[in-house]
């Protein structure tokens, strides 16, 4: 109940508006210009999908304002990443309740979740990255 919570997002629903109208400790910011500005004054993301698919972009967001993640299993899906090494992955509300819990108050963890999840990015999503390893298969396949 002491954590203050930002959901920023593009047209959150009513039902998401009305958590702010109904806690204090709420925050809710639709539509923001720079999601960079909003992720400055947070310490944390977190990532409670517990269904959906497609590309995990909010993560790699995330990861790479060098903010911290946790997540469920389905949030983290298709992304080359482990459990306490690039963010804390907890399925159960308990568990991801108990996550956030624990990354606030372990500096050391935070510390190392910020840098091994914004390295992950630069080195394995960054566009320069990607379109070099693309050309590389380019290469191949035209030499062959």
């Amino acid at each position: 109940p002491q954590i203050p919570l930002c959901i920023a997002g593009r047209q959150p629903p009513q039902i998401i508006r009305d958590l702010a109208k109904s806690n204090a400790q709420i925050e809710v910011i639709a539509d923001p210009i720079d999601m960079s500005l909003v992720a400055a004054e947070c310490s944390l993301s977190v990532v409670p999908l517990r269904s959906g698919s497609g590309t995990r972009i909010k993560i790699l967001h995330s990861m790479a304002m060098g903010l911290p993640v946790v997540s469920t299993s389905i949030g983290c899906e298709g992304l080359e990443v482990s459990d306490r090494t690039h963010l804390l992955i907890k399925d159960t509300p308990q568990d991801f309740a108990q996550g956030v819990i624990e990354l606030i108050g372990d500096q050391k963890l935070w510390q190392q979740l910020q840098a091994k999840g914004r390295q992950l990015v630069e080195e394995n999503y960054d566009w320069s990255a990607i379109f070099a390893e693309y050309e590389a298969t380019l290469s191949m396949s035209i030499e062959q």
